[in-house]
């Protein structure tokens, strides 16, 4: 994952990005509550998480079936075959 940033003032090729592994980069429960202003308590409980640090991949997981069990049915489907 590319984070710009512009602190970074010296990069390969000029990008400015910092590169992130999802799989091995650690999100502490209580920088996501500082973040958010949420509990960690309420954020461990609506994603379902028991840990005090996840991986962004476990974060990003968590979070789509969080928004896709509580937003089921509630969009209605757009009919784009007569525009």
């Amino acid at each position: 994952m590319d984070i710009p940033s512009k602190d970074i003032k010296n990069a390969l090729n000029g990008n400015c990005a910092l590169k992130i592994d999802d799989r091995q980069e650690k999100i502490q429960m209580s920088s996501l509550s500082n973040l958010t202003g949420f509990p960690v308590d309420y954020i461990k409980k609506e994603l379902v998480l028991d840990e005090e640090e996840v991986t962004l991949e476990q974060l990003r997981e968590h979070m789509m079936v969080f928004l896709n069990s509580n937003f089921e049915g509630s969009i209605p489907d757009i009919n784009t075959e007569n525009q």
